[in-house]
């Protein structure tokens, strides 16, 4: 499931046959649309800080944690609860920059102060976010909502 901008939802949602929580759905996607955009919607973070994933995360994941050291599984289980929110699929940050990028969509996360958006290619589709950005400011780009994401709009 894409994330669309509202009205290209609510057309979906009337298209070929009704939906009996017809209301429910649009103050959902309303309520989504104005969450404030943030780098752990994207990437596994820790108080906005991107993690890394745990080389043992595997382990973790397929119930051994019984026979981890205490500090990999404290890793592990930080990076499992920062994976829970992410809501977008397929998204890596730009080594050394606070860019994200998935294939040719850059989203580069700014301080309010911060004037510097130089570098226009047309094949690429960059988006400057700052503390006043939401989410429906980016719903044009068509991402790809995760499990939790679609949680959060059926």
């Amino acid at each position: 499931m894409n994330l669309n901008p509202i009205i290209e939802y609510i057309d979906n949602l009337t298209e070929g046959h009704g939906h009996e929580n017809f209301e429910e759905l649009i103050i959902k996607r309303n309520h989504f649309g104005k969450l404030p955009l943030e780098l752990g919607q994207f990437i596994p973070c820790l108080n906005g800080k991107p993690l890394e994933k745990p080389e043992c995360f595997e382990k973790y994941i397929l119930s051994h944690k019984l026979h981890m050291h205490p500090s990999w599984y404290t890793q592990c289980e930080e990076y499992e609860t920062a994976l829970s929110k992410v809501l977008f699929e397929g998204w890596k940050v730009v080594e050394g920059t606070d860019t994200i990028q998935n294939g040719n969509i850059f989203i580069r996360f700014m301080k309010d102060n911060t004037t510097d958006c130089t570098g226009y290619d047309p094949k690429i589709t960059r988006f400057y976010v700052t503390s006043k950005t939401i989410i429906e400011d980016i719903a044009h780009l068509n991402l790809i909502l995760t499990k939790e994401g679609k949680k959060k709009l059926i």
